[in-house]
């Protein structure tokens, strides 16, 4: 600004009291602080809620994102897990995978005269497993945790028991029986008293334990291909 218009805003504006500027019509009286009356304000925050020019940056740095708070849909990141299943859906697709594999290794062992259940029978109780999982990511409970574990446990000992042939380590391995239960009934209650959404909790249960049984579905029917070249 030019020191001849400085002069001439001094002279328009004289350095006594200003008289009140009533609102145009159609709008509310509101409170403005400005000059000493704005200096005057002890509450810093509340004197810079919408002055400060710096506000972004201290909310960024605080880990306040104001976007993210106005618009929430905005800040939620599309998540598989956070979505529920459909339950028919996931019923019916459960079931159409169990048939499905089963015609695969029926097909196979017709065409190869390779018989993968004489070995592999347990593949069906971990798709078994793998169906209950499915559920509980549908209906949203982790309690189904507890026949999901136990049937996955008791597919572990029998898919060893007929892979092997060592049926007769029965002797010791029944041992393991009250320790699958155990898990099975732990886990869940663990779950429960977490801090953690109890429905993400099934959703995820639900996703990694249908995984886990599908892999191990799939290893079991291997190494039962295998078993069966073998001997």
């Amino acid at each position: 600004m030019s020191a001849a218009l400085q002069e001439v805003v001094a002279e328009e504006m004289p350095d006594g009291p200003r008289g009140v500027v009533s609102p145009p019509a159609g709008f509310n009286h509101k409170a403005v602080f400005s000059g000493t009356s704005r200096h005057k304000i002890t509450d810093q925050r509340f004197a810079q809620q919408d002055t400060d020019p710096d506000l972004a940056r201290s909310l960024a740095q605080s880990g306040h994102h104001p976007s993210s708070e106005q618009n929430p849909s905005a800040a939620a990141k599309p998540n598989l897990l956070a979505q529920p299943l459909n339950i028919p859906g996931a019923v019916l697709g459960s079931l159409g995978g169990i048939l499905l594999i089963n015609f695969c290794a029926s097909m196979f062992s017709a065409l190869t005269q390779v018989n993968i259940y004489r070995y592999g029978w347990a593949f069906e109780i971990f798709l078994a497993a793998g169906f209950l999982a499915m559920l509980m990511w549908a209906v949203e409970t982790y309690w189904l945790l507890v026949p999901t574990l136990i049937l996955l446990g008791n597919a572990l000992l029998l898919a060893y028991s007929a892979l092997t042939g060592r049926w007769s380590d029965w002797a010791f391995l029944w041992l393991l029986e009250p320790l699958i239960v155990a898990v099975a009934i732990i886990v869940p209650m663990q779950m429960k008293r977490s801090a953690a959404e109890p429905k993400f909790l099934a959703h995820a249960g639900g996703a990694i334990l249908s995984l886990t049984a599908l892999f191990l579905a799939s290893t079991t029917c291997l190494f039962a291909l295998a078993a069966s070249l073998l001997r």
